[in-house]
């Protein structure tokens, strides 16, 4: 069937506009192919692309991770060594508020020849206040004063014996102002925390 020229003319004008209004659109001079709808072809539109910056791993199914260990402070006091002849100069009253309640090491000790242990203690008061010594020591084999000390519990049963007499050179670790001292009756509490309180020995053999 054969149109009227007036009619392609009209085609051909819309056309044309078409073509020019899409080129000024987008600025360009050059032909331009634009597609009225998107191609059925055409996937999505792709995400962009992850941040890789910080990488990130992937938890292991079943696996707890562990928390960041955090490095702590030491726990216990760092040991201060004492001559026992120091301690030996100040009044046995004024122990405790002269050296406090911290660990001493005590170096190169002797116990004397004759320990002089013995004695008996009141019913139902600790040893604390009975102030029955388990051992004797002194600073050198040749020295005349000499420390009372009390053993902590499982010091005695650590070592395996009883110090012997004239017996050392050996080490010990202690302090004044024991716990052990709240125990004792009021009237002696001062007394018992100017006792020297034994938590280890370190003999030689």
């Amino acid at each position: 069937m054969r149109r009227p020229l007036a009619t392609w003319v009209l085609c051909l004008s819309l056309v044309a506009g078409c073509t020019a209004s899409t080129t000024e659109a987008s600025g360009t001079t050059g032909p331009q192919t634009t597609s009225a709808r998107p191609s059925p072809s055409a996937g999505p539109t792709p995400s962009p692309a992850p941040d890789t910056s910080m990488p990130v791993s992937s938890p292991t199914p079943g696996v707890t991770p562990s928390p960041a260990v955090v490095p702590t402070a030491e726990a216990s006091p760092t040991v201060r060594v004492v001559d026992l002849r120091a301690i030996l100069e100040v009044s046995q009253g004024d122990r405790f508020e002269t050296f406090g309640d911290q660990p001493i090491h005590l170096e190169s000790v002797w116990s004397p020849p004759d320990l002089g242990l013995g004695g008996t203690c009141t019913p139902g008061v600790t040893f604390f206040d009975c102030g029955l010594a388990d051992w004797l020591i002194r600073p050198s084999q040749n020295y005349d004063g000499t420390l009372k000390v009390f053993s902590a519990p499982g010091v005695r049963e650590g070592l395996g014996r009883d110090l012997r007499p004239d017996e050392g050179p050996f080490d010990v670790v202690g302090h004044f102002g024991d716990p052990a001292s709240q125990e004792c009756r009021p009237e002696r509490r001062e007394l018992c925390r100017d006792r020297f309180m034994v938590t280890a020995v370190v003999l030689d053999v």
